[in-house]
């Protein structure tokens, strides 16, 4: 079988979102597969800034693609099953990662744009969401048939992240942030959160990995709050050296009003009690093995985090069920499940 795929940049040292997805879908189709098959990946690039450059970008893929032969063609976001309709190439298989596009608070959707989704969703001949939340979603806005969707969850390189034997301090709690840096993402809830946590815990640090737009502006934020002795900033750091820092830490919080992120199943697989936000497919993927609090909810969050710390039979329980839970998504299970699309689709 040849498959073709319309993706972005997949590297072993990129670790999150899509290009994670479309690496560890590459890397494992082949030890997956029960038969003879032949992957193309097209990497995509960067979105250009502005509409009509967006739009040109994708036609000029359509013309790119348009002379390649597969059996089944797979695009790793509904925009870049565009330049594959466009070509005219059929099956078409679209992964929805997320459908933010509906919600307000988080995108303006206009109505050219809501057209557009519908038309790519239509012609596409199958759709892999990655939550049965976005499934809904999809049936509820788009009209789409169920039967047309199928939910394969995301997972965790469970090799990579794995609890180690790191002997915690005693003397000072960490509470761990790994993400974007920018508002979305919830870091300025985290630290008001924060601040209320050290007025209760003086032996406290959080730790932020990532970066982002507004790092100025949060570490100017940790500034007015009197905190910033509490709070250290450490940048990038490699995928490689996550699993440490993941299993130095107390807990590890994910406040984003985008909810998941690949890096709550990563925390619960290092053995990491996690707290996370109470919206969209959170619930369904870590069910009772975290804390989930309200989106924007600063006392909540504060609470939570607090309690983790403070209660060694909460940290116990959390960190059993997590490893529980993150060894039931691991990367081969969903190329297993997105092999098996392939197959149905290209019959």
């Amino acid at each position: 079988m040849k498959v073709f795929i319309l993706g972005f940049k997949a590297r072993a040292d990129v670790g999150s979102g899509i290009p994670r997805y479309t690496y560890e879908l590459v890397n494992n189709l082949v030890k997956t597969a029960h038969e003879n098959i032949s992957i193309k990946l097209m990497e995509f690039g960067d979105n250009p800034k502005g509409f009509i450059f967006r739009w040109l970008k994708r036609s000029f893929f359509a013309v790119k693609t348009a002379n390649v032969v597969a059996d089944v063609y797979h695009a790793v976001t509904p925009p870049l099953a565009w330049p594959l309709i466009l070509a005219r190439k059929k099956p078409v298989v679209v992964t929805v990662h997320d459908l933010f596009i509906l919600y307000p608070d988080l995108y303006h959707l206009t109505k050219i744009e809501y057209e557009y989704y519908r038309y790519v969703f239509n012609k596409c001949d199958l759709i892999i969401s990655t939550a049965e939340y976005w499934k809904k979603d999809l049936v509820r806005y788009f009209g789409i048939a169920g039967e047309k969707i199928v939910v394969v969850p995301v997972g965790v390189d469970i090799e990579r992240f794995k609890p180690l034997n790191i002997t915690k301090s005693d003397d000072m709690k960490l509470v761990l942030y790994v993400g974007g840096l920018s508002r979305e993402k919830g870091l300025g809830i985290l630290l008001k959160a924060f601040k209320l946590v050290v007025q209760e815990l003086l032996n406290v640090k959080l730790l932020v990995i990532g970066k982002g737009p507004h790092e100025a502006y949060f570490k100017g934020m940790a500034k007015e709050m009197e905190i910033a002795s509490y709070v250290e900033f450490l940048g990038f750091v490699p995928e490689r050296e996550l699993p440490r820092y993941y299993n130095m830490a107390d807990v590890f919080v994910y406040p984003s009003r985008t909810a998941f992120g690949l890096m709550l199943l990563e925390a619960m697989a290092c053995g990491t009690p996690v707290i996370g936000v109470k919206r969209f497919q959170v619930p369904e993927y870590v069910g009772d093995a975290a804390i989930l609090v309200e989106p924007n909810n600063i006392d909540q969050l504060a609470k939570a985090i607090l309690r983790v710390l403070t209660d060694a039979n909460l940290q116990r329980s959390l960190r059993e069920k997590g490893l529980q839970i993150a060894r039931s998504y691991s990367w081969e299970r969903a190329t297993r499940m997105t092999w098996k699309v392939y197959s149905l689709i290209s019959k």
